[in-house]
């Protein structure tokens, strides 16, 4: 069955990625929301987030397990 690919990333990935402890991740992705003047409802990309952290997308997907298997 093939892995769906996602396109969102939650307080716990960015926990997972940076070390940092959930809530604090919440607060990270809430400044990245505020700076992209993106609504509290607005769901935030994987794409926005690396581009705002600067790191590389193909990197963070890899270490969130979210690449298609081959």
């Amino acid at each position: 069955m093939k892995k769906k690919m996602r396109i969102c990333i939650y307080p716990k990935d960015v926990a997972t990625l940076l070390g940092y402890s959930e809530g604090h991740s919440r607060r990270v992705l809430r400044k990245i929301k505020k700076e992209l003047q993106k609504e509290k409802k607005d769901k935030l990309s994987i794409s926005e987030f690396c581009t705002y952290m600067k790191l590389s997308e193909l990197e963070v997907c890899k270490s969130l397990n979210l690449l298609p298997r081959k």
